[in-house]
């Protein structure tokens, strides 16, 4: 089948059952061609309304006076006699289509940057040197972006329609909303092509909000995907068991010092958790490529709603310097977003620039450790903070969780206070979150009021 053929599979068969939109959202107009274009943009605001029918595709067509013109050249019929004929092409592989569909869109997408670097090639007024750097540039755009066509004013404002009535009548929901309230109160929610970094030195909470954030929302019922390059998968399921049941998570490493009570409560929490959607996949310095690689996959066959990675700087592309890794990195994983429409959440480290600032100092943009391209790259930047950097025992007292059965405090901080720092938010406000407890043996944040004093 050409690739017109596959571009009519997939309008058939949404058509035919829109349950298949499940698989297509990943499509975007611009991975059409023709008249395709503007009949998945109609199709793709329809779903969101979830009033997708023949019928309703018709009268939206024709709403923006386009009805009568859509067909294609190798048929000699248009307007609704061609919406019918697309319905002849209905089948039950949707996934197959959207792959090869998607494979011819970037094929012709690299086929006009291959133009474009030939005619730079051959043009005597462009230096050897210019060419190289503007050929490089074309292809990273393509990476990054995975749509060099653009996209017309009628896709925007078919898109945006829909998503304000949607948004009006309840059909359509945020792609995230953050769990953590204080969190919440400031960047309110993520838009499906948000790329958020949580960013700070080791201890601070960033792969902590990342588990909880992900572990909440697939608590939900809305499936997520974790890319884990640092811990094991036994230990998310003892952090998931650990912030479902409130159980200290070194106890499920020696399940002999838990009461019959709790051993209960673990049993009955793998039970419940057993069901969640929630998609763990634990790769070993892997290639931004292949970073992208297992979240198409994971989008088209699960539907994730949000996408977890811990952490960037542990994927490499071997490239001749970190800076230049990094930036590939963050390109690649800003694609991902863009191009699937789902939000990334991923945790970074900073640099150590911070520490000669002094012990209290607050984080900046800047303190993102190998690449100015984070900063660049990323829709939303936050630092998780803590409030006392060398608490007190006195500080340390103020939560019972940091006192053991004895009334004695335990040998290490089981619960501190954070604030997390918006430094960065593309869509929306910036600032600082009030106090959230970071209870640390359970995973769990909760907001929290201080007294002055104490803070």
């Amino acid at each position: 089948m050409n690739a017109i053929g596959w571009e009519r599979a997939i309008l058939g068969s949404v058509l035919s059952d829109p349950a298949g939109m499940e698989h297509a959202e990943v499509l975007r107009p611009g991975d059409f061609t023709g008249a395709h274009k503007q009949i998945w943009a109609e199709i793709a605001v329809l779903h969101r309304r979830g009033a997708l029918d023949t019928r309703a595709l018709i009268e939206a067509l024709r709403s923006v006076g386009v009805l009568e013109t859509v067909g294609s050249s190798d048929v000699e019929i248009e307007g609704e006699e061609y919406i019918s004929y697309l319905l002849n092409f209905r089948g039950d592989a949707v996934p197959e289509y959207v792959e090869r569909c998607l494979e011819n869109s970037t094929k012709r997408q690299l086929g006009m940057v291959a133009a474009a670097i030939r005619v730079d090639a051959y043009d005597d007024e462009v230096s050897a040197q210019d060419a190289l750097d503007q050929a490089e540039r074309r292809i990273v755009t393509l990476r990054r972006t995975g749509n060099v066509e653009g996209v017309s004013m009628v896709e925007l404002m078919a898109a945006l329609t829909g998503r304000m009535d949607g948004l009006l009548d309840g059909s359509i929901r945020p792609a995230w909303t953050p769990a953590i309230q204080p969190l919440r109160n400031i960047i309110q929610y993520a838009e499906a092509e948000d790329f958020m970094i949580i960013a700070s030195r080791p201890g601070q909470g960033k792969s902590s909000i990342i588990r909880y954030e992900l572990g909440t929302l697939a608590m939900s019922g809305t499936p997520a995907l974790i890319i884990n390059l640092e811990n094991s998968e036994i230990e998310y399921a003892r952090y998931l068991i650990s912030m479902h049941t409130g159980i200290d998570s070194l106890k499920l490493k020696t399940p002999g010092r838990m009461s019959d009570e709790e051993l209960g409560m673990v049993r009955s929490a793998m039970e419940d958790l057993q069901h969640i959607p929630l998609h763990i996949v634990s790769l070993g310095s892997p290639s931004a490529t292949e970073v992208e690689r297992i979240a198409r996959q994971y989008v088209s066959k699960y539907n994730v709603g949000l996408i977890g990675i811990d952490y960037l700087q542990l994927i490499r592309n071997n490239r001749q310097s970190r800076v230049e890794d990094v930036s590939e990195t963050s390109g690649t994983v800003r694609s991902i977003a863009l191009r699937y429409r789902v939000p990334v959440i991923a945790a970074a480290q900073m640099s150590r620039n911070i520490i000669h600032r002094g012990v209290d100092a607050e984080p900046e943009l800047a303190d993102l450790r190998e690449s100015g391209s984070l900063e660049q790259d990323a829709t939303i930047v936050c630092f998780p903070h803590r409030v006392w950097q060398s608490p007190t025992p006195d500080q340390l007292r103020m939560f019972s969780e940091n006192i053991d059965p004895d009334g004695f405090l335990y040998s290490q901080e089981r619960a501190v206070p954070i604030r997390i720092l918006v430094k960065k938010n593309r869509n929306g406000g910036v600032g600082q979150t009030g106090e959230i407890l970071w209870v640390k043996y359970n995973n769990r944040f909760s907001p929290l009021e201080m007294e002055e004093e104490f803070l």
